[in-house]
C-alpha cells in the first residue's frame, strides 16, 4: 500500500481513496540492515497460511523463530499483519503466535472504506464472526487446532469466501529471494530477449527506454 500517488506507476485506488495498492514492492537498505528479515517474515506468514492446518504437527506447536535480539524472546509472541486488495476491496489479515499456539487471528475488509469484521480469534481460542462472513463458519471452528490458522482450515474445507483470501496468499503474494535466483534469472533472460527480429519488442528494452537511460540495445552472453 502506498500513501502517495505517481501517475507513471502501476497502482490502483482503494475504495476509500486514502491509499493506493501497488503490485510490486522492493526493499532497499545497507548491508545487515534487516532487508532479508523483512522478506523472511512475509514468507513465513505466507507459509503459515498455506501449511498450518495440513502440514504442521498437531502436537508440535508452532515452528517459528522468535525475534532473537529481544530479551527473553521465547516469552513474547510473533505478530504478522498484511493489508492487500482483493476483488477491488481493501482487506487486512493478521495473527500472533507463540511457540505453542495461535494467540490471535483476525480478518477485516473495508468495502466503501468502512471496516467490517469477518472474524476474530482471541487468546482463549474462541472465534467471533461478523455477520458478513457466510458459510459453515462454526463447523470450521470445531476443526480448528490450537496451532493452526482458521483461514487455513477454512480453505481446506472449501469455504468459498475465505478461499479467495487463501488463494491470494498462494498465488497473489510472491517473494523474490536468493533461493529462487536461478528461476528468476531465467525469467529475466526471457524478458530481455526480443520477439523475432524486433529488438524493441523485448519487455526489458521497453523499460530501459522508459527510464531514459540512452540504451539502444542489449546482448546476452553466457
Amino acid at each position: 500500500m502506498a500513501a502517495d500517488h505517481h501517475a507513471e506507476r502501476a497502482e490502483a485506488e482503494t475504495p476509500n481513496g486514502d491509499f493506493r495498492a501497488v503490485s510490486v514492492c522492493a526493499v532497499y537498505g545497507t548491508n545487515a540492515s534487516g532487508k532479508s528479515n523483512v522478506i523472511d517474515a512475509v514468507g513465513w506468514m505466507r507459509r503459515a497460511v498455506l501449511s498450518s492446518f495440513r502440514h504442521w504437527d498437531p502436537s508440535g506447536g508452532v515452528p517459528r523463530r522468535p525475534f532473537a535480539l529481544r530479551d527473553d524472546a521465547a516469552a513474547h509472541p510473533s505478530s504478522f499483519a498484511l493489508d492487500f486488495i482483493l476483488g477491488g476491496v481493501h482487506h487486512q489479515f493478521g495473527f500472533s503466535v507463540n511457540d505453542d499456539r495461535v494467540t490471535e487471528e483476525w480478518l477485516y475488509y473495508y468495502p466503501e472504506g468502512r471496516q467490517r469484521r469477518l472474524y476474530e480469534r482471541g487468546a482463549d481460542g474462541v472465534v467471533t464472526f461478523g455477520r458478513w462472513l457466510t458459510g459453515r463458519r462454526k463447523l470450521i471452528a470445531e476443526l480448528l487446532r490450537p496451532n493452526s490458522l482458521y483461514l487455513s482450515v477454512a480453505a481446506a474445507q472449501g469455504h468459498e469466501q475465505l478461499g479467495e483470501v487463501f488463494r491470494w496468499f498462494r498465488s497473489g503474494l510472491r517473494l523474490a529471494t536468493d533461493q529462487d535466483f536461478a528461476q528468476r534469472l531465467d525469467h529475466t533472460i526471457r524478458l530481455c530477449q526480443a520477439d523475432g527480429d524486433r529488438q524493441d519488442s523485448a519487455p526489458v528494452m521497453a523499460m530501459l527506454r522508459f527510464a531514459d537511460l540512452g540504451v539502444s540495445g542489449l546482448d546476452i552472453k553466457e
